[in-house]
């Protein structure tokens, strides 16, 4: 992510647009782009949470952001060298996590003349039947260990022929080896060898894929995970007596991670000791974890569907999260009290 925006070349012009749910890595890359452009945070949430409502109001937010550069009359027409925006978007968001629609929102920025930067770090292994060349974004990276089962410190970053040229690494550039047939682009020579990378992980790749096959392939692995995501989330919401954040009657804003609201009132903002209080008591007491967040004026929880899960787990984790919770609101009874 920090190679691909620093290599767009945007200045204090320039816009990117990024939704509130951006991973902070990410809003740190952004923060450190050397032109420091102006930046447009798109809600996620608004009047209703779904595919149509995000795709219209993404729309829309795009479109008040031209009119905003209209307005400063930075361009008035758009012209080649009219500033850039650039839209920041995740395929499946982490916290909370949403799978986002996100082939679509890559369309509405070609449509709108945007750039389309996707963070589908989650992606692989989540998503079957992934088409880049169809879906045509001008850069899109997904990580191969989240959900894919490959070793740590791999990760895709695909990019169109159409912007490698502009693409240069930020690391020590690649050693220009001889090599046998038609010389590689400059762009493979950029990120082929360093002499300091490790190829254990690049090549655990295919060894991951070969075990999700032997397990009965994507669609299998993810209609369970995706199954389970759908019937956990409900069965811990109605332990907690609470809701799951998607309530679209297909779940489609779930792979395989469902959002949990917690019994915690929004009086109770975020800090270091409930996040502790939290971390330690399910950790420590509970042995089971979903990490917890605060988003939209409440409290979630984030749980995530694997292949070695079954609903029994869902059910120990709503009892850890029922104790955990009242422990989370007696600790700030007795903060109130002194």
């Amino acid at each position: 992510m920090n190679t691909v925006l620093r290599n767009i070349n945007m200045t204090s012009r320039d816009y990117i647009i990024c939704t509130d749910a951006i991973f902070e890595s990410v809003s740190v890359a952004i923060e450190n782009i050397p032109g420091r452009p102006q930046t447009s945070v798109f809600n996620l949430l608004g009047e209703s949470l779904s595919h149509k409502s995000i795709l219209k109001r993404f729309r829309e937010h795009i479109e008040n952001v031209k009119e905003e550069l209209r307005k400063s009359r930075v361009t008035a027409s758009f012209p080649k060298d009219s500033p850039k925006i650039v839209a920041i978007f995740e395929s499946i968001t982490a916290s909370p996590g949403l799978l986002l629609p996100w082939k679509e929102m890559v369309r509405i920025c070609r449509e709108e003349n945007v750039w389309s930067v996707v963070d589908a770090a989650h992606s692989l292994g989540q998503e079957v039947s992934i088409n880049l060349q169809e879906v045509n974004p001008d850069f899109w990276m997904t990580n191969c260990s989240k959900w894919y089962y490959a070793q740590r410190g791999c990760a895709v970053l695909y990019v169109p022929f159409r912007n490698q040229d502009m693409i240069k690494t930020q690391l020590v550039p690649g050693t220009r080896y001889p090599v046998r047939g038609p010389s590689p682009p400059s762009f493979i020579h950029e990120f082929h060898w360093s002499g300091m990378i490790d190829p254990i992980p690049i090549l655990s790749i295919e060894f991951s894929k070969a075990f999700r096959e032997r397990l009965g392939g994507e669609k299998k692995i993810n209609d369970y995970c995706h199954t389970l995501a759908i019937a956990g989330g409900k069965l811990v919401a109605n332990m907690l007596g609470t809701m799951v954040m998607d309530q679209t009657e297909k779940g489609e804003l779930t792979a395989n991670m469902t959002n949990i609201e917690l019994p915690l009132p929004s009086s109770i903002a975020p800090s270091k000791d409930v996040f502790f209080l939290y971390q330690d008591r399910m950790i420590d007491v509970h042995k089971v974890f979903a990490p917890a967040f605060y988003y939209g004026g409440r409290w979630w929880a984030r749980a995530s569907a694997q292949i070695y899960n079954d609903l029994s787990d869902f059910e120990r984790l709503g009892s850890a999260l029922s104790e955990t919770c009242q422990k989370i609101k007696d600790q700030a009874s007795q903060n109130i009290d002194q």
